[in-house]
């Protein structure tokens, strides 16, 4: 029996997040938005006003590192200028807006159709606007960047996505298989992905506290 107890403890702290499923139990997942290739490629963007705080951009800096591990996913950075998270507009731009407001902590807003698909404008990440330290914003970013990838909190309470700032092989073990197909080519732009019948509803998947987010900084690297 004492094995047995082990062995389950065991298997459940090595799942520390789960895909995003739609009702029909589709995997959540980005569409193909680079012809002949099933890497995605998404846009973050930080307005100026945030992009000149260096402490800050250091920690969306390690969160995109991360993301881009994986070989179906390709982060880039947009700085517009002023205040607003403002998306570019070129056909076939996935777009992930960042803000920063007192909310003692980090959140994400994702949103997808019926078959799983997000595209265009469909995620944002909030951060606390008060100072982080910056092993803690590290994972901040990693672990709200890595919602906005598709995955959710594990369905045994563990900790994750990401650990100590960084995302494990079982994170993305979890975006590999959301992402490893073909999908229909997305070529709409950021207009009419959020004003015609593709419109995409953001919904609050995670509000993770500063608590929270310091106790998996201080977990092993992934």
């Amino acid at each position: 029996m004492g094995l047995l107890v082990v062995v389950v403890l065991l298997a459940v702290a090595c799942h520390p997040s789960d895909n995003f499923t739609t009702s029909t139990g589709q995997l959540v997942h980005w569409q193909q938005n680079v012809p002949n290739s099933l890497e995605r490629r998404i846009t973050l963007v930080v307005p100026a006003t945030l992009a000149s705080d260096g402490s800050f951009m250091r920690g969306i800096n390690s969160g995109m590192l991360q993301a881009n591990r994986s070989p179906y996913v390709a982060t880039v950075l947009h700085v517009p200028n002023g205040s607003q998270a403002t998306c570019p507009t070129a056909p076939g731009t996935h777009c992930v807006r960042v803000f920063r407001a007192p909310m003692n902590g980090a959140v994400a807003y994702v949103g997808w159709s019926s078959t799983g698909h997000m595209f265009g404008a469909a995620a944002r990440l909030g951060f606390d606007s008060a100072p982080w330290t910056a092993a803690v914003l590290a994972n901040a970013v990693c672990h709200e960047l890595f919602h906005a990838l598709g995955l959710k909190h594990s369905s045994h309470g563990t900790p994750g996505p990401c650990q100590g700032g960084i995302a494990t092989d079982w994170d993305l073990a979890l975006v590999r298989n959301a992402h490893n197909h073909p999908d229909p080519l997305y070529t709409g732009t950021i207009t009419t992905a959020t004003s015609s019948g593709r419109r995409l509803t953001l919904r609050l998947v995670d509000h993770s506290t500063r608590a929270e987010l310091a106790l998996m900084a201080a977990l092993p690297a992934g």
